[in-house]
This record gives C-alpha cells, sequence and structure tokens, in this order.
C-alpha cells in the first residue's frame, strides 16, 4: 500500500511549504491532482492521510481528490483519445507512437490555511 508513504509525503511537502512561507496556521483543504496511471486508490490515500496527519497542521484538513484521465495523442495522424485500457494504439490509425498528455499527474494542486 504506497498510499501511506504519499500521505506522508503530502504532509512533508505541506509542512516544509509552511515553514517557509513562516505561516502558523491550520490547514484547512488540500487540492490534490491524481492521474489514473498513477494507479492511487482514493479511499486508501485518504484513510492513510487521515491515519498520517494526527497530530499535525494537516490533522482535520479535507483532502480533495481531483482524478485526472487518461489522455494520448497519437504522433502519427494527430489523434487525440483517451483509452479504456492501458492499450498503447491509436483507435484511429493503429499506430503505436503514442505521447502521454495527462494520466500521470500526482501533485499538490494547492492548499488552503486558516
Amino acid at each position: 500500500m504506497h498510499e501511506l508513504s504519499l500521505a506522508q509525503g503530502i504532509i512533508q511537502v505541506i509542512q516544509e511549504e509552511l515553514e517557509k512561507r513562516k505561516e502558523n496556521g491550520t490547514v484547512r483543504k488540500i487540492n490534490l491532482r491524481v492521474g489514473k496511471l498513477s494507479f492511487v486508490e482514493p479511499e486508501a490515500l485518504l484513510f492513510s492521510f487521515g491515519f498520517c496527519s494526527k497530530e499535525t497542521e494537516c490533522e482535520n484538513a479535507e483532502l480533495v481528490i481531483e482524478k485526472v484521465p487518461f489522455a494520448c495523442k497519437c504522433q502519427d495522424c494527430g489523434e487525440n483519445f483517451q483509452p479504456e485500457k492501458a492499450v498503447f494504439e491509436c483507435p484511429n490509425c493503429k499506430s503505436c507512437r503514442i505521447k502521454i498528455l495527462s494520466g500521470e499527474e500526482f501533485y499538490i494542486d494547492s492548499f488552503e490555511i486558516e
């Protein structure tokens, strides 16, 4: 379950950012962007975050997970598409020369403090 280490990392990044900004406050909300290809289980991440955030500035913070779809572009015909499965083949021309446009993301988009 790599979600536990991801939750710890989120908290660490937030704490470092608060320190850098010299902010003393409680984190109310954390907005994440999580791509489909990151293979993060949102429920497991929420559970892990709740456990790891106890007695930190992030305790009781709302963790909002925006799911980013898997999107590709064919480098031969230019077709943009969203594969249903991890099949790297253009549905238009059947080329395997595919560029991933989105779906690999995992980052903190923003956070709010009070």
